[in-house]
């Protein structure tokens, strides 16, 4: 994904486009998607995929859709600033 943006920002002369489309999705990737993922998965290793504890834990990947939305809601304005 970072050589992607990178030959974005490259080959567009108003870089602002390339910074609000990283940000959008970087930013919610960061903030709503990989932390329960990596706390579902240190709670697996710890107390086992049998445990209550990780079954109680998985309702934390309930974040990934709604991160997954307010990345594409940041895309969508991005984009629609710059049109």
């Amino acid at each position: 994904m970072l050589a992607v943006i990178t030959s974005i920002a490259i080959t567009v002369e108003d870089v602002s486009l390339v910074v609000g489309l990283s940000g959008a999705t970087m930013g919610s990737l960061l903030v709503y998607i990989l932390p329960p993922i990596m706390w579902t998965k240190a709670v697996k290793m710890a107390n086992g995929a049998d445990s209550v504890e990780y079954k109680r834990e998985r309702l934390n990947l309930a974040f990934i859709p709604l991160g997954l939305f307010i990345a594409g809601m940041g895309v969508f304005m991005t984009l629609k600033s710059k049109a």
